[in-house]
């Protein structure tokens, strides 16, 4: 994200005097009266020259009211468990004295924290910013708006018909192949893997060509041919709702929202059942402040949601209830032809053309031709597209134990980032460039380079 002409805005929690905070003291009191003696020692929680919490903000101003453009933005929270002190009380400690004993008044602080869990430091936390490279905090945008357009962009077409009857070449080999999988199979479990073929080869149904061809036959064969079958389905029931609705927006400005699926993640990095992982700790001065079992643990927590608004239009002629030529019977004919998608144009010869989908994992060649088919027919075009970007990655620090006065203690400290960002579409047809591969799509290209092996 450019960030050149943008302005930024940094708001800080309170940093103590000295950069630290006074969490507690190590009093002497009299064991006669309990009459406070002396202050045996005074804990402060560690120096750090930056703050519990950061908030910094990038974005641009507009003219305004009222308020018809927008741009780029970031919002990047930063939380670290600097100063927090918690469960403040007065906690006894052994101290072998007849006379006077030691009580700890103050609260836990200062987490522990292994520096092996990740290898960002704080101040990569607090010098974070959107245009910071290759940062597991600001994760690169181009892959995934390289796919916007073409997620947002109105479709008229409910079904790719033209491009099935293309592919119907296929079905008989799909079916072979499918079949061939069930035949072996039934020998498999009929005649076990001692059952040996006409060339006298032992059957083996685990090769890896087979596989291979049995995984390609199932994502390019039976996965596209099903989801056709499903929209041709659909397209045929709700035909009447489908063509009210395009006539109804057709040469409309639109508002269109997508939102990719929401990934979550938990996993514990961290785990000890000997320390409290806090301070103060059970030893020297401290010694017998804690009793019984203890836990410390470490979770790290993730959250990315990405979704995606644009306002679009598109103009179809066909759907022009202005037109008289479209109260004719051969405009119907040709409203049903658009709605089944069996006009042939640029993009259903391309996505109709064998390997092109191998093409376009690495070139983006059809996204590139609907993109130049949108510009040179004015059927579709956008006003404006944005990208949201939404990054929690919290760490979740906890500490279970009990003091010598009985008292269950559970302290949740956090150390998080929480990232989000808006960018704006370069132009009305495109955000990026990416050659990225989604690791699915590298197994089905390792198993197509499995398939072209031959069987000697």
């Amino acid at each position: 994200m450019e960030t050149f002409g943008m302005r930024r805005r940094i708001r800080d929690s309170f940093l103590p005097p000295g950069n630290h905070l006074l969490a507690g003291k190590l009093n002497t009191y009299l064991k006669s009266t309990g009459a406070f003696v002396s202050t045996y020692q005074n804990r402060y929680t560690a120096t750090s020259v930056y703050p519990e919490t950061r908030e910094s903000t990038w974005d641009v101003l507009h003219p305004g009211p009222p308020y018809v453009s927008g741009g780029n933005f970031a919002s990047i929270k930063i939380a670290t468990p600097h100063f927090n002190v918690q469960d403040v009380g007065k906690y006894p400690v052994s101290w072998p004295n007849p006379t006077w004993f030691r009580q700890y008044d103050g609260g836990f602080f200062d987490p522990l924290w292994p520096g092996t869990i990740e290898s960002l430091t704080e101040s990569d936390y607090y010098s974070l910013a959107p245009d910071t490279p290759d940062s597991i905090l600001m994760p690169d945008l181009d892959p995934i708006g390289a796919l916007a357009y073409s997620k947002l962009r109105p479709s008229v077409e409910k079904a790719g018909l033209g491009v099935a009857l293309a592919e119907a070449r296929d079905l008989p080999r799909m079916l072979q192949g499918s079949a061939k999988v069930f035949s072996d199979s039934w020998r498999t479990m009929a005649f076990s893997t001692s059952w040996r073929g006409a060339r006298g080869n032992q059957y083996n149904p685990m090769r890896p060509k087979r596989l291979a061809d049995d995984f390609v036959n199932h994502h390019f064969g039976w996965v596209p041919f099903l989801s056709d079958m499903h929209r041709f389905a659909d397209t045929f029931q709700h035909a009447r709702k489908y063509m009210s609705q395009i006539s109804a927006d057709n040469s409309k400005w639109v508002r269109r929202r997508r939102a990719d699926e929401k990934l979550e993640s938990e996993a514990v990095v961290y785990s000890r059942t000997d320390i409290s992982g806090c301070q103060p700790s059970n030893g020297g001065d401290y010694s017998g402040i804690t009793v019984g079992p203890m836990r410390f643990t470490i979770k790290l927590q993730e959250l990315t949601e990405v979704w995606y608004e644009g306002v679009f239009k598109y103009y179809r002629p066909e759907f022009d209830d202005s037109l008289a030529s479209n109260h004719s019977r051969w405009a119907a004919v040709q409203r049903m032809i658009t709605l089944y998608g069996a006009n042939v144009n640029p993009i259903v010869i391309w996505r109709a053309t064998p390997w092109s989908w191998s093409i376009d994992w690495f070139s983006r060649a059809g996204a590139n031709i609907q993109l130049a088919q949108d510009m040179a027919t004015d059927a579709v075009v956008s006003k404006y597209m944005y990208l949201m970007h939404h990054l929690i990655r919290r760490f979740e620090i906890r500490s279970e134990f009990t003091t010598a006065d009985g008292r269950s203690h559970d302290l949740v400290w956090y150390r998080y980032a929480d990232v989000k960002r808006r960018q704006r579409a370069h132009s009305s047809f495109d955000f990026s460039l990416s050659l990225a591969l989604t690791p699915k799509q590298i197994a089905i290209l390792a198993a197509l380079g499995i398939s072209r092996v031959s069987p000697g």
